[in-house]
């Protein structure tokens, strides 16, 4: 299933992509693609590889903590 440019611009909610630089699985293009078609979203690269959680976990803990804690000031 794929989402579309469209579908993704009407994402209303803040959102966060936690990429892995070289994930085999999307390539850092699409998350950019992503980020730009969405109104509110953010993209952290983090970690190397497809489990950017799994690299590098105090990372991640970091970006998603900083990513609600500005939500929700919003």
């Amino acid at each position: 299933m794929r989402i579309n440019a469209d579908e993704l611009r009407s994402v209303a909610q803040p959102t966060l992509f936690v990429w892995g630089r070289h994930d085999p699985f999307g390539s850092f293009d699409s998350g950019h693609a992503a980020v730009a078609a969405m109104p509110d979203a953010q993209l952290k690269v983090v970690g190397i590889g497809h489990l950017p959680w799994w690299d590098e976990p105090d990372e991640c803990a970091r970006v998603v903590r900083d990513f609600v804690r500005s939500a929700e000031k919003r």
